[in-house]
């Protein structure tokens, strides 16, 4: 990810007066220039690719926006988020899919017996680069 973006998620992170603009539909390219960070729409959306990749996580502000306002915390991908950990983007796109492409009964099953599975998933790392594969392919489906 580029400097200049980099500095703006910062920036962006520990300033409320951005969030608050960010919340409401602002365009990130022209915010970042009214605040002095220069950038265009296609470093914008190569940075945030390059970011879904990486291991670099999310703000605690990203995670929220990007998850709709929701607190994740409160969320019920907890497999997920044992995973891929609390602050990877990637346990939002499976969680995407949890929500909206997965057959009912595994959805059901995953918010019935997921929180108590991750629990276990804790203690038991010898299977998550297992489950994070399975839930990879999800992903890119």
């Amino acid at each position: 990810m580029n400097e200049t973006l980099t500095n703006f998620r910062q920036a962006v992170a520990d300033r409320t007066d951005l969030q608050e603009k960010v919340k409401a539909g602002a365009d990130l390219v022209a915010l970042g220039k009214d605040n002095g960070y220069e950038f265009t729409q296609e470093e914008l959306e190569t940075s945030w690719e390059e970011l879904q990749e990486s291991d670099e996580g999310l703000t605690d502000f990203e995670l929220d926006v990007v998850s709709g306002g929701i607190g994740h915390k409160a969320d019920s991908c907890w497999v997920a988020r044992e995973v891929y950990g609390e602050t990877s983007p990637q346990w939002l796109l499976f969680r995407s899919w949890l929500l909206g492409d997965s057959p009912s009964w595994f959805r059901n099953l995953y918010i019935n017996k997921g929180e108590a599975f991750a629990g276990w998933l804790s203690k038991n790392t010898w299977l998550k680069p297992i489950i994070r594969r399975w839930m990879d392919g999800r992903i890119r489906s």
